[in-house]
């Protein structure tokens, strides 16, 4: 399944950057299917994102400056307030109805910063289960030549756990749904693959998984296995209707007291890196997919359908055309390449 140049994203919540990346006063541009977004930081420290494109006369807010608690264009200097709103027109005029941006809603949570893209968030950011003072790892952020929706499809189908992953299905996977924004996936396998992240699985201990994956507006992943403590998160942003950012990170629940703190970050690396290991094989088999499907297996492809249902049932984002793809796809980025933002056009200011 790809996306059409008509179809409008789910209102859902969209990883902009990492947080760390966006310090005081800064301008970063981001790019949301084709669309281009002006993320910056107030003086107070406040998040906010903007359409790129100034109302005046098309001039490029992420080339502007922070003003205080305001966005200050580039060309004309006019300046606009986290919520869009025109707020400064030099010489004293007479400020018009008209002159706003479109604003996205942000939030940041686990070192990220989240953008909600439709009108008022109808769900907040997932939080981990039983989470009391979490701690996470600092993102891996990776491009790759494939469709969000096509990444995130695959971590609902059956066959490629073995296929891909090496993993023997101790019995069929599980679907379960809380709601209209969400679908989790539930399996247990047996560790039979030989590469060095299940080898140093197996060596810890770990030659069985039971894995639930929660997706939330179907750009936001949480995986949980029964047989350690970290989670894992996962969150997709489509930079146009053929490339995908995706961001991985690790969290535990609650912070190490007395010694065995001075050990979480190292912990916390570990298990990323086991978690991006463990993902690089998708990210290579799936550039280029579209995940149109025509043949669908009964009873082996029914998680695969299920999550598509869902998909096409998710609410979608109310603003109207601004939200369509606008853009060709252009060049895509090698497989699976860790990489530091900005990326792929995203400039620093």
């Amino acid at each position: 399944m790809s996306h059409s140049s008509n179809e409008v994203l789910p209102a859902a919540w969209y990883p902009l950057c990492r947080a760390g990346d966006l310090e005081t006063s800064r301008v970063l541009p981001v790019q949301i299917q084709g669309r281009r977004y002006a993320v910056w930081r107030s003086a107070s420290g406040k998040v906010s994102a903007l359409d790129a494109t100034c109302c005046h006369v098309g001039a490029d807010l992420s080339r502007g400056a922070v003003r205080g608690e305001t966005l200050q264009c580039p060309l004309h200097h006019w300046c606009y307030g986290g919520d869009g709103l025109c707020v400064h027109i030099p010489g004293d005029r007479a400020i018009p109805a008209r002159a706003r941006q479109d604003a996205l809603h942000c939030v940041e949570a686990y070192g990220l910063v989240f953008g909600f893209v439709g009108k008022t968030p109808d769900f907040d950011i997932p939080r981990f289960v039983d989470e009391v003072d979490p701690v996470w790892s600092r993102a891996t952020v990776v491009d790759v030549a494939a469709p969000y929706t096509t990444l995130v499809a695959n971590s609902f189908d059956g066959q490629h756990f073995a296929a891909v992953h090496d993993r023997e299905l101790l019995e069929p996977p599980q679907i379960t749904r809380a709601n209209v924004h969400h679908i989790a996936i539930h399996y247990r396998a047996n560790v039979i693959g030989q590469r060095i992240n299940d080898r140093m699985m197996r060596a810890l201990g770990i030659d069985r998984v039971g894995v639930t994956i929660h997706c939330w507006g179907g750009s936001v992943l949480q995986v949980y296995n029964e047989r350690t403590a970290n989670t894992i998160l996962v969150a997709l942003r489509p930079l146009d209707e053929q490339r995908s950012r995706v961001y991985i990170l690790t969290a535990l629940k609650t912070k190490a007291r007395g010694v065995a703190r001075l050990f979480q970050p190292l912990h916390l690396a570990v298990a990323r890196w086991l978690a991006v290991a463990f993902l690089r094989p998708d990210m290579g088999v799936l550039e280029g997919v579209t995940m149109r499907p025509r043949v669908l297996l009964p009873g082996t492809d029914d998680c695969l359908l299920t999550w598509l249902r869902y998909w096409r049932s998710l609410p979608r984002a109310e603003q109207g055309d601004e939200l369509r793809e606008r853009t060709s796809p252009g060049a895509a980025r090698s497989s699976f390449a860790p990489v530091a933002e900005p990326l792929s056009g995203e400039r620093t200011a």
